[in-house]
């Protein structure tokens, strides 16, 4: 489990956190897998998950993995993984897949690790062990490397994969697919 300390340093999310009462990273972490799925108005800006109260998995975790690392706790990792989402990962985008004659499509998500193991706070419903067995590349990063990193490795990583598989599908129509299945979520 991810251990639980006082939010002594609070940098940039001071205000916000006041305000939500919130003193403890295990109070953090609760708060923000309550917050809803979504994009915020500014992807490298994290105080936008608090003020916007939504966030994706990147926001969320980038956000998470900084007031960890501002309070001395650096064994807290923030990974990137992609891993081959398919509708046994989510039903919703079943559809999608198959409207374009795939049975998956790389996903670029991120997490934290502690001690070897992966948590996933995006949802209070998210379980890494929906999609840790699919995961084909994993790396440890830097929150604002979330911001233009992240989507370039996943855009890289989509364009191989579908010259590997030889599929007629340009790498903007799989990042538009991908971007259609993010939406059915």
């Amino acid at each position: 489990m991810i251990p639980d300390f006082d939010l002594k340093e609070k940098g940039k999310y001071a205000s916000w956190l006041e305000a939500l009462r919130i003193d403890r990273f295990q109070d953090l972490i609760s708060h923000v897998g309550e917050l809803p799925y979504g994009r915020t108005s500014d992807r490298a800006d994290f105080t936008k998950v608090l003020e916007e109260k939504r966030g994706s998995c990147s926001g969320k975790h980038a956000l998470l993995a900084e007031l960890a690392e501002m309070n001395g706790q650096t064994e807290i990792e923030l990974l990137v993984g992609i891993f081959l989402m398919d509708e046994n990962y989510a039903p919703s985008i079943g559809p999608v897949l198959q409207a374009h004659d795939l049975e998956c499509i790389p996903e670029a998500h991120c997490y934290l690790r502690y001690q070897g193991k992966r948590y996933d706070f995006t949802t209070k419903q998210a379980d890494v062990a929906r999609f840790e067995h699919r995961i084909v590349r994993e790396q440890r990063c830097e929150p604002q490397q979330v911001v233009e990193w992240k989507p370039a490795i996943h855009r890289h990583y989509l364009a191989a994969w579908g010259k590997r598989n030889q599929l007629k599908i340009s790498e903007e129509e799989l990042w538009e697919i991908r971007e259609r299945c993010i939406a059915a979520l």
